[in-house]
């Protein structure tokens, strides 16, 4: 913002203190319901919007439904991906490893009791949920029709979720295979946390946005 770079950032439905419950279908429906939000007349007369160039940029989780929700929005020309969870691969790892698929649940568990940020069904009918929807939020599926779009993908190569190899790379070479015009990668020597690289991701992310 200090760059004069208008920004929204918001908790997914059921995460702190949002009400709702938390599922991967809520909170892609989430991302567009922020668009929406964003062209409202008043909230774009209010905020200085231009509606024209709204641009989705996510980490992590956020990273894939960046590139979702930017399937339903042929507007959205721009869409950055951080270290981004493609779920049609979490959902193939899941599969192919019992023991990776019970750790997954746990975490879930975890992030979703009592302790947790999220309101959600619960590790286990959230893996499940993300097994039964893999082919619909693989972005590998969804390729061709994000080639038309200008991607930002970043990532780090020492990040033990979201690897350049399952996760960066796949999307990437796919997007390539596709045609993508307008396609950009910076791989840093980090791991998901990107620590000590912020200013550096953030001059980059600034100058995308601004090309």
């Amino acid at each position: 913002m200090k760059e004069g770079i208008n920004a929204l950032v918001f908790d997914h439905r059921g995460v702190r203190e949002s009400e709702g419950v938390f599922t991967h279908p809520n909170a892609l429906a989430d991302v567009n319901a922020a668009i929406a939000f964003l062209r409202s007349r008043s909230i774009a007369e209010a905020m200085k919007v231009d509606t024209g160039r709204i641009i989705l940029a996510g980490y992590s989780f956020g990273g894939g439904l960046a590139l979702m929700g930017s399937l339903k929005e042929p507007s959205i020309c721009k869409v950055a991906s951080i270290a981004g969870a493609n779920l049609g691969e979490l959902a193939r790892q899941c599969l192919e490893d019992d023991e990776f698929r019970k750790n997954g649940e746990k975490s879930h568990d975890e992030w979703q009791g009592e302790r947790g940020v999220a309101r959600g069904p619960g590790g286990k009918a959230f893996v499940s949920a993300i097994i039964e929807t893999r082919d619909e939020f693989d972005w590998l599926k969804h390729a061709e029709t994000l080639a038309h779009k200008d991607i930002l993908l970043m990532g780090g190569w020492r990040d033990p979720h979201a690897t350049i190899e399952r996760y960066v790379l796949p999307i990437y070479r796919s997007l390539q295979n596709s045609g993508a015009r307008k396609l950009n990668i910076e791989v840093y020597d980090t791991d998901h946390s990107f620590l000590g690289f912020e200013e550096q991701m953030s001059r980059r992310m600034i100058s995308w946005i601004r090309n």
